[in-house]
């Protein structure tokens, strides 16, 4: 009998981690409508075998009849079970009762987890991060289910943009680990995919340079004059400069794409070749050194640092 119940402030996080215990297998999704009709059927010994697993989700906001019911239908499946053990030879019992429930809190339904302990349930419970140190943690764990490990600026990103919306949170997390082939999740991957489902205009200020779209560099900065955050903006730009000098060692074969710790994604997608012919190596040198005269402007005087930026801004679009 195998009975795995995920207690999580994350619905998608919870869907995940049943996922993994169970392989990947499809599940049965119980609701309130056919619940004791089909929770019933499903404990009968010679359905397990070929039953696929049963999931209940919200569990915690279910009617304390749906609650009753399952409590029934647990104990039921403990005694079957428990029978079925004593009868059979245990190298042959290959038939097994499969659930996974999912919740956010045990409030009003203790009774139902003293049931499930007694049948064995194996409880995950993951708590909603408070702090800034519990927020990175759980971002990290998040990408560990994928396998995948993260820079500390990545996670930066993540906590500026989405500090408290835990299921968004979990979504993008997915969407990237899913779509990117890199074991390793960095700062400028993460920035693209922000951009993506914020609509951050900083990342189309930034692109325009780059790209050299003088005009819409223009337009850019009239309509973001008041609001522009200067810092967060070079920081933005400085990275995208980075990538683009280790993109041209790349095409020169300076040195490896390997050697380069580019992604591939951000590679093919970000930094198209027409935008790196349009660099010369002076050139970035250039952006670099003046990316560094205007953080000092602007840290010291805000409007010499408002016109540095500006003056940067259309020297290199």
């Amino acid at each position: 009998m195998s009975i795995v119940v995920v207690l999580s402030p994350s619905e998608l996080l919870a869907e995940r981690i049943v996922a993994q215990r169970f392989s990947n297998q499809q599940f049965q999704i119980i609701d309130n409508e056919y619940l004791e009709e089909r929770l019933y059927s499903a404990i009968q010994p010679t359905l397990w075998e070929n039953h696929e697993p049963l999931l209940i989700k919200h569990l915690d906001q279910a009617p304390k009849s749906y609650i009753t019911t399952l409590i029934k239908v647990l104990s039921q499946v403990e005694k079957n079970f428990t029978a079925q053990n004593q009868l059979a030879d245990k190298k042959t019992l290959d038939a097994d009762f499969k659930m996974a429930i999912t919740l956010s809190s045990w409030t009003g339904i203790t009774d139902l987890k003293h049931t499930l302990q007694s049948c064995s349930a194996e409880l995950v419970e993951i708590k909603a991060p408070k702090y800034e140190t519990e927020r990175k943690k759980f971002i990290q764990d998040v990408f560990g289910m994928h396998s995948k490990t993260i820079t500390n600026d990545s996670v930066l990103v993540f906590l500026e943009y989405f500090p408290q919306n835990l299921d968004l949170l979990v979504a993008i997390i997915n969407q990237i680990a899913q779509e990117s082939p890199a074991k390793r999740i960095d700062q400028t991957l993460v920035q693209e995919y922000v951009s993506l489902l914020t609509n951050d205009d900083l990342f189309t200020l930034v692109d325009a340079i780059t790209s050299g779209k003088r005009r819409l560099v223009v337009q850019e900065l009239i309509k973001r004059r008041a609001t522009l955050e200067p810092m967060k903006f070079l920081g933005l730009l400085r990275s995208k400069t980075e990538n683009l000098i280790k993109a041209q060692a790349v095409v020169e074969n300076q040195i490896s794409f390997e050697a380069s710790g580019l992604n591939r994604w951000y590679y093919n997608n970000k930094l198209r070749p027409e935008i790196i012919q349009r660099w010369t190596s002076d050139r970035l040198a250039q952006m670099l050194q003046q990316l560094q005269e205007t953080y000092r402007f602007v840290l010291n005087d805000v409007g010499a640092g408002t016109y540095a930026l500006e003056r940067l801004a259309l020297t290199f679009s």
